[in-house]
């Protein structure tokens, strides 16, 4: 998602941090309404799928590629500090 955002940002030629930041929100499921596809948000019957991130801003953690602190899927967490959480089948 990071990537992804930084990706958009270069193609496009984002430097202002609120750009940056609207690339980061199409990047991680804010633009899927856009392709027909359902939209994706963060709260109550959410799939709680979601990366804690180090930065002072949404701008900050692209630019920075910031380490994923923490790595949530299905309202569970699966990585922390760049280790898994799951238990080999």
């Amino acid at each position: 998602m990071l990537a992804r955002a930084v990706r958009v940002s270069l193609r496009n030629g984002f430097r202002r941090d609120d750009d940056i930041a609207r690339a980061l929100h199409a990047a991680s499921g804010g633009g899927s309404g856009g392709v027909g596809r359902r939209a994706r948000w963060l709260g109550p019957g959410a799939p709680g799928d979601f990366v804690l991130a180090e930065g002072g801003t949404l701008a900050d953690a692209v630019v920075n590629r910031a380490p994923r602190l923490t790595v949530v899927k299905g309202g569970r967490a699966t990585a922390r500090s760049g280790t898994s959480l799951q238990t080999p089948p």
